[in-house]
């Protein structure tokens, strides 16, 4: 972490006063002679509230819904600072995941839970927004639009123990569709684009690799409007109930179906009837069944 952090001040909507630039530091930093130094974030103990710096004053005292099936609930306050256009598509706190990161400045603990991975969220790109009593607002924005919130609270505030002052209280985001590439990069799914190379929500479509502490990442699953298909070119499923066979070296079938979704120059079609997707590429086609029996692993 860097110790001077330059944050962009927001002036009086009211008077239409631009926003001022200031400089945050951390306690002992030194500061080049005639800089503007509006606030001072501390390691402070558990119990202080948030740090005073040049932030809007929001709202966040809507309080999450635990294991509630709408992830906009789930969220609570923090949904309110996305704006999807598919609608929220994941959202949580730390009811219902326990500590998903802390450390001794909002800004340590928003990196700790990024760079390790434990939300499905960029790493970084994070910025800022809002404060509220003892907990920060930051948002990740893609054109204008904010595609993911996280709130940071300090441990007096947050209702779960964390070894530290501060920790990711709860997270919201939009589908991943609605990233732009290298946000895209942090989700575990495919997003798959229409003919017109937009992204399609991982709602209708999305494929995604098998989970390694089952031995399946040789198995990629595609979802496709409800329906799943496999592709097991290693028969790790062998035995199992599929409609057909995996055939990477298929051949599409004349009455084929083209969804017009493609993805790094594969494109999807579909049986007739809709049992088996068909993944083209210029060089091959691979027959991906649907299978009847669902797959879960432990």
């Amino acid at each position: 972490m860097l110790a001077t952090v330059i944050l962009a001040g927001c002036g009086d909507p009211s008077t239409g006063d631009a926003p001022v630039p200031t400089t945050v530091v951390t306690p002992g930093t030194s500061v080049t002679p005639g800089t503007p130094v509006t606030s001072v974030i501390s390691v402070a103990p558990a119990t202080s509230l948030a740090p005073v710096v040049s932030l809007p004053l929001v709202d966040l005292s809507q309080s999450p819904v635990a294991d509630d099936p709408d992830p906009a609930a789930r969220a609570g306050a923090v949904a309110n600072f996305v704006d999807c256009e598919y609608g929220v598509w994941q959202g949580g706190w730390t009811a219902d995941y326990g500590p998903l990161g802390s450390g001794p400045s909002p800004d340590a603990a928003l990196a700790t839970a990024l760079g390790e991975r434990m939300l499905a969220l960029p790493d970084q790109g994070f910025v800022a927004a809002g404060r509220d009593g003892g907990r920060v607002v930051y948002t990740y924005d893609v054109a204008g639009r904010s595609k993911a919130a996280v709130i940071v609270a300090d441990s007096a505030t947050m209702d779960i123990v964390t070894t530290d002052d501060w920790g990711v209280e709860a997270f919201a985001s939009c589908d991943p569709a609605e990233f732009d590439a290298p946000g895209q990069e942090a989700f575990p799914m495919t997003v798959w684009q229409d003919a017109d190379g937009n992204g399609v929500p991982t709602s209708l479509v999305t494929s995604y690799r098998g989970p390694e502490h089952c031995e399946w990442e040789s198995v990629t699953y595609l979802a496709l409007d409800g329906e799943q298909y496999i592709s097991d070119p290693e028969q790790v499923f062998d035995g199992r109930d599929f409609v057909a066979p995996f055939d990477a070296d298929a051949e599409l079938p004349p009455d084929a179906i083209d969804t017009g979704y493609q993805h790094d120059g594969r494109h999807l079609w579909l049986s007739s009837d809709r049992t088996i997707a068909y993944v083209v590429t210029d060089g091959s086609t691979e027959a991906w069944p649907s299978s009847t029996e669902d797959f879960y692993c432990a």
